[in-house]
């Protein structure tokens, strides 16, 4: 395959191969010789710190003082353990630098192709309403948020807005504890807001265990306003519904929308507990949770070849709107 011409495969990337070729394609050859100048001195000065570690292991291992029960090679290999890691973060975060400044000249040219009316590579913190989530039972509770690579637009005539987000809570601390503040990380993934057609009662979609654990949730959601939802599937039904109106959400959510939402979670790879959802007003809130990274654009040490697939990749993460909010309206038969 001639890597400078780029086949489209999906509905998304129709037309593309010219903006590919004329706008994308001159950016990563034009950056060869800065990719190789940055990995050059990433080396260097990988190499720089390891000597040191050598040395300094060498000259504690000689000069030392140890403890007669001390093997004398446990020291320096800690030490050569540790200028280890710190050549490798070196290497990592050169790479990670530089990827950045790419994605930042090529997720817009991306982003136009799609029809995305606003991309913000670095979004405010309120750029989405997160801690409403947490209020509608969406989201676990949090204290500190990250989030990037935020967009918005319109697709079929309807609105989205999603980003990437990587959400914390602080970790209590006992008397025991000397390590300072600690963090757990609660959520790490997208979150998608699509417009409704009509005002929606708060209505939310749980995956999780049914049994004890599910009756246990049942009686904590019970306690905030929200009621089953009874499709009459019993245990067939992939998610379990609770409403504040359970009869008008039966009516505005039918059976179909159960299956649209396993349909997304397995369009991304996903199993359905992976999708946290609801809705409220006239949004739907989307939490799709995964372990890679969104967007990513590696074009460091690649190849022609390899960059393009990387390209065809990230164009398919921010279609995933589309891809949503088609079955949204079509069905999971359609999507």
């Amino acid at each position: 395959m001639d890597a400078s011409q780029f086949r489209e495969t999906a509905a998304h990337e129709a037309g593309f191969a010219r903006l590919y070729g004329s706008e994308v394609l001159p950016l990563y050859r034009s950056s060869r010789d800065l990719a190789e100048h940055k990995q050059r001195r990433a080396r260097f000065q990988a190499r720089v710190v390891l000597g040191l570690g050598a040395l300094a292991a060498l000259l504690v291992g000689a000069f030392h003082p140890f403890e007669a029960d001390t093997p004398r090679w446990i020291v320096p290999a800690f030490i050569l353990v540790a200028f280890g890691i710190i050549a490798g973060v070196i290497v990592q975060q050169t790479r990670a630098r530089f990827n950045r400044q790419m994605k930042d000249q090529i997720a817009p040219i991306l982003a136009g192709h799609l029809g995305v009316s606003d991309f913000v590579a670095r979004p405010p913190r309120d750029y989405l309403d997160l801690p409403a989530l947490h209020r509608l039972q969406i989201l676990p509770q949090f204290t500190d948020i990250a989030i990037e690579d935020g967009m918005a637009g319109r697709w079929r005539d309807v609105g989205y807005r999603l980003a990437e987000v990587t959400l914390r809570k602080r970790k209590a601390s006992t008397d025991d504890d000397n390590k300072g503040e600690s963090w757990e990380r609660v959520f790490k993934g997208l979150v998608l807001e699509v417009e409704t057609p009509v005002d929606m009662p708060w209505t939310v979609f749980e995956a999780g265990p049914r049994g004890i654990l599910g009756k246990v949730r049942d009686v904590f959601l019970s306690a905030h306003g929200l009621r089953p939802v009874d499709y009459g599937l019993g245990e067939a039904a992939p998610f379990r519904v609770y409403s504040e109106v359970p009869g008008r959400a039966k009516e505005l959510v039918p059976p179909l929308f159960l299956e649209t939402l396993v349909q997304i979670a397995s369009d991304q790879g996903q199993e359905p507990r992976r999708i946290e959802a609801g809705f409220r007003g006239r949004t739907f809130h989307l939490c799709l949770r995964r372990t890679e990274d969104f967007l990513e654009l590696d074009a460091y040490r690649t190849d022609p070849e390899t960059f393009q697939q990387n390209c065809r990749r990230a164009l398919a993460d921010m279609a995933l709107p589309r891809r949503v909010i088609d079955l949204l309206i079509d069905g999971p038969t359609q999507g």
